[in-house]
């Protein structure tokens, strides 16, 4: 019965079977069913006196239906099948909602306009023909299906799977022939290209020729491995490259000639006023939606497939079916413009984590290309393409850049010295302003900064191009001790499409007291020497050396031995410090290669103290004979950054010694301030592609989990006249094995290590001392977390200068009694206000301004006398924070050195980051389409990337089954623990019910 039971709950399957799992052994469980079936036989016999032989039979009937329930149970039985059937795989349908969408593109070119207008149906039917540009669109689609088709030839695949694959990829060529063929006769038969623009479709059909040999091959079967590897791939894209550059410029002059002839034409002209208001995202969707006269939309191709609808600003956003209420369209309208931010590279991340190992699936992005946040967005889609996951891409917006003046970045200081003078650079976007002249200003605290000769600094520029980069540079002796905002701001240009990127801030701290450096190595080697020389000419820094191994000269006699301390007039000393007072003296402190034994573990105790609990900043720089490997197991170890082990091959490494090798940034290093030597990220780039190889690095190269790898040692440099070797691309888990520079935190303090001794290779690299330029970075990072409100004893900052409204502003503090000693258990507050108002003519404060939040720091369970809290960032804005408590207001009070006891920050508004730069970036769409092996369009031929989307049905088979005791939460197990259940009861029951009416009870 319960096998019945069983069967009955099956749904229908290739193939089912029984399987067992003992619940007891079953030599066990054999005696047990004997010894059941014998008391079985015994009541039989018993009560055949006492009862009818019908009541006898249906007892036994229903014992033995028990005694089979308890053998079903106990074996553990269950049914398993094999499940077959068709998949038709995922399209996931990406679309960008962030604020650049929301933007009208008044700047479109009259070609843009005329084809919105014309694909959107705004103009009269047939008004316009014939539509080259969308035989352009055609043959681009055309060229990257052959990029995609020839890398997946080039794949290396099974033996058991190369007679599929081959038949995969014939059959993938025919279809790529038979659209090509197609173009051409189309093409040909246009009178306007006739005869002088012939070449255009005889180049197309050049490209199909090519292919006859190879598709003729297939159609006889004989489609061997080696075949794609033979098709002339170059010489196919050479002739369809050839046909786009003379059908592009074709397309445009008809296009032109027909707004010429058009220019009266009140309809034509109405359709043009009408798109040029309609947003990115209404035209987007609308091309999205649209159903053409002829062949299918987008949207039809896509409804063949499994949708998952993704919308994106600054995170991703999965539009649940539910929402969609069977909808797509709808869906897509209900999605407007928001976000003050766009990250594509994690939407992209993003469908990669959701997309099962062994899903068919493939992406179309539909967007205008601008990212301002988030890394790298190339990878994912490389890493899609990589599991044959298709990345399309459909581009909203115009080419031409809106006028525009941005301040795009701003390169200062974090802090100088009192005595020093402040230098800065911003680098400013000029797009669509040719022949404008725009003015520079820069100020502090609000008010212009004076030459000098007492006259506000400004700078005059004149774009001589559509889209310019420039920088300007200021200078400021330093104001007084305490925190300043520089500002550099564009005065406004008539016509400008944004005002509010003309102008960007950067908070500078001016400090009395210089950074105490302290530098310690066992012999004077050649990073020691430009480290040190470059260091001393730092006005920001009060240098002290200790050199355990100088160089000795004939005659010239040793001074007397000097402890290394600020105090130091001279900057050599030839002792160390003794104390963890005398170590946590110092704000950065540099170990070169020096001995175990002349670094004790007590000193290395004492130095570990000042990192965690003082908060200084610990380089530590490899050598070749005692740093970081001879320090296994002691406190030093712990600090570092890097395991002991050694990840390098005998024969990687002596390539390196021998060639050299390139130092490249890790991908979690792009955005930190040690790779960046320009504000100009494409001379940025071009400085790190000329740096000079180096020569050594350290075994020791295995970042830690907790570390963040900044730098990455790059492959060996190949050999005069070699060849470059191809090595596997540098991935984030290549990054960390191979690290060059990689950073730690420990309790208050950081540690950085720099796995080998040659960055003085860098002091000259195209004119530029970018090994000044490196240290100089290294400085900004080492007071990166330096507190630059209060004093002596009470010191606070925020984790960042500026914020985004909504954003976390984090909150340190470092408080100490009047003997410096760390102060623990006390109550610490910080209070936000807007900034005070103050009389326009004195200065003098008139009112306190509002309370926009408070909250009370915690005490760090890692470093005494530290206290870290956070508050939402309120609305646009300054904000002006300090400390509240009696004792810190008491010890703030008391203290002479608190000249800052309040510090302002500036809140930007949501849009501010979104708005910075609304132009859309079709180029960046082209290059996640090129990486993610798709096709790059403009939203405008939606349609036509149709019949390009992949036929993703699949042969799916998956394996099941239920029993008694297998997964609990299937629907099926469940229906047969309730019959199981259920025949339990019946059988007891009945079986009463008959000895009661036998007589037998």
């Amino acid at each position: 019965m319960m096998l019945l039971v069983l069967h009955n709950c099956l749904p229908l399957a290739a193939a089912w079977h029984f399987a067992a799992n003992y619940a007891i052994n079953k030599w066990l469980l054999f005696m047990i069913i004997l010894a059941a079936g014998g008391a079985t036989v015994y009541l039989y016999r018993a009560q055949q006196r006492i009862a009818s032989r019908r009541v006898i039979n249906a007892l036994t009937t229903i014992r033995v239906l028990l005694i089979v329930l308890m053998f079903v149970m106990l074996i553990g039985l269950s049914v398993r099948w094999t499940r077959v059937g068709n998949s038709s795989g995922s399209l996931w349908l990406v679309i960008d909602t962030s604020g650049s969408m929301a933007q009208a593109d008044a700047q479109a070119t009259p070609l843009e306009r005329l084809r919105w207008a014309d694909s959107l149906g705004l103009l009269p039917a047939d008004a316009r023909s014939p539509k080259r540009d969308r035989s352009v669109a055609r043959l681009q689609c055309l060229r990257d299906d052959l990029s995609y088709l020839k890398s997946r030839g080039e794949l290396a695949v099974e033996d058991s799977e190369a007679g599929k694959r081959g038949d995969v990829q014939g059959a993938s060529l025919r279809a790529w022939n038979d659209r090509a063929i197609q173009l051409a006769k189309e093409l040909k038969g246009e009178p306007q290209l006739q005869p002088q623009e012939a070449p255009i479709h005889r180049s197309i059909e050049a490209a199909t020729n090519l292919l006859k040999d190879p598709l003729a091959e297939f159609e006889k079967n004989k489609w061997p491995e080696h075949s794609a590897t033979e098709i002339p791939w170059q010489a196919i894209a050479q002739n369809l490259d050839a046909a786009l550059a003379e059908l592009r410029p074709a397309a445009d002059a008809a296009d032109t000639a027909f707004l010429a002839q058009h220019a009266g034409d009140p309809e034509v002209q109405e359709a043009l006023q009408q798109v040029s208001g309609k947003s990115r995202a209404q035209i987007a969707l609308a091309e999205l939606m649209r159903k053409p006269p002829e062949g299918q939309s987008l949207l039809d191709a896509a409804a063949k497939q499994s949708i998952k609808l993704v919308t994106f600003a600054d995170q991703p956003q999965r539009v649940m079916a539910r929402e969609m209420g069977g909808d797509l369209a709808k869906a897509l309208e209900s999605a407007p413009p928001a976000g003050h931010s766009t990250n594509i590279s994690a939407t992209l991340q993003f469908i990669n984590d959701q997309t099962a190992a062994d899903e068919h699936a493939s992406v179309i992005l539909i967007g205008d290309g601008r990212q301002n946040t988030g890394g790298d967005l190339i990878e994912p889609a490389r890493v899609l393409a990589a599991r044959n996951i298709r990345v399309f891409t459909l581009a909203a917006g115009s080419r031409d850049p809106a006028a525009d003046a941005a301040v795009e970045a701003i390169d200062a200081p974090d802090w100088i010295y009192q005595d020093d003078t402040l230098r800065l650079t911003a680098l400013l976007r000029l797009d669509g302003l040719v022949g404008k002249p725009l003015t520079v200003e820069f100020r502090r605290d609000g008010k212009p900064v004076n030459d000098a000769q007492g006259k506000p600094q400004t700078a005059t520029l004149t774009p001589a191009q559509p889209a310019e980069i420039q920088r300007v540079s200021f200078q400021d002796k330093a104001p007084p001790p305490g925190s300043h905002e520089y500002e550099v701001r564009i005065a406004e240009v008539p016509g400008e499409t944004l005002k509010d990127n003309n102008r960007q801030t950067t908070r500078v701290t001016v400090k009395k007291d210089k950074l105490n450096v302290l530098i310690v190595e066992d012999q004077p080697r050649w990073e020691y020497r430009y480290l040190v020389n470059y260091l001393a000419r730092d006005g920001r820094v009060k240098l002290q050396t200790v050199l355990l191994q100088p160089a000795r000269v004939e005659g010239v006699t040793r001074p007397e031995p000097v402890r290394a301390s600020p105090q130091n007039p001279s900057s050599e000393a030839q002792l160390l410090p003794e104390t963890e007072k005398e170590w946590s003296a110092f704000d950065m402190i540099v170990i070169g290669d020096v001995p175990r034994d002349a670094l004790p573990a007590k000193s290395q105790e004492q130095l570990a103290k000042a990192v965690k609990d003082r908060g200084s900043t610990l380089l530590l720089i490899a050598g070749r004979m005692n740093m970081p490997a001879g320090y296994a197991g002691t406190p030093l170890a712990d600090l570092l950054p890097v395991t002991l082990n050694n990840p390098w091959e005998p024969d990687a490494a002596q390539s390196h010694l021998e060639q050299g090798f390139q130092p490249l940034i890790a991908p979690e290093g792009s955005a930190s301030i040690v790779s960046q030597f320009s504000i100009d990220e494409n001379y940025n780039g071009q400085l790190w592609s000329n740096l000079p190889p180096w020569y050594w690095h350290s075994d020791q190269t295995e970042a830690k989990l907790a570390a963040n790898v900044l730098w990455a040692i790059g492959s060996a440099v190949p050999k005069a006249g070699e060849a470059p070797s191809k090595t596997p691309e540098l991935n984030l888990d290549i990054a960390r094995r191979h690290a060059l520079l990689c950073t730690l935190s420990v309790g208050q303090g950081r540690v950085m290590y720099l796995a080998s001794d040659s960055t003085w290779r860098m002091r000259q690299v195209i004119a530029e001392n970018l090994h000044e330029r490196l240290w100089g970075q290294i400085i900004r990072w080492a007071v990166g977390s330096d507190l630059p409100a209060g004093g002596k004893l009470v010191r606070f900052g925020t984790n960042k200068p500026r914020y985004v409204a909504g954003d976390p502003i984090v909150v340190s503090a470092r408080v100490l009694a009047e003997d410096l000693s760390p102060l623990k258990g006390e109550k610490v507050q910080v209070i936000a206000r807007a900034l005070p108002q103050t009389d326009p003519a004195t200065g003098a404060i008139k009112s306190e301004g509002k309370l926009l939040g408070e909250t009370t720091l915690t005490e760090s369970p890692d470093a005494a006398g530290f206290y870290r809290g956070a508050l939402t960032a309120p609305g646009a804005g300054g904000v002006e924070l300090a400390l509240r408590g009696d004792r810190i207001e008491k010890l703030m009070n008391a203290d002479p050195s608190a000249s800052q006891k309040t510090m302002t920050i500036d809140v930007q508004s949501q849009l501010d980051v979104e708005r910075q730069n609304v132009n859309a970036d079709h180029a960046t769409l082209q290059s996640i389409a090129q990486a993610g092996a798709g096709i790059a369009l403009d939203a405008t031929y939606a349609d036509l990337l149709a019949p390009h989307l992949p036929e993703l049905d699949e042969h799916t088979q998956s394996f099941e089954q239920i029993g008694l005791f297998t997964d609990p939460k299937d629907r099926h197990t469940r229906r047969v623990h309730w019959a199981f259940l259920g025949a339990f009861v019946l059988l007891i029951t009945t079986e009463w019910i008959i000895r009661k009416r036998g007589g037998l009870v």
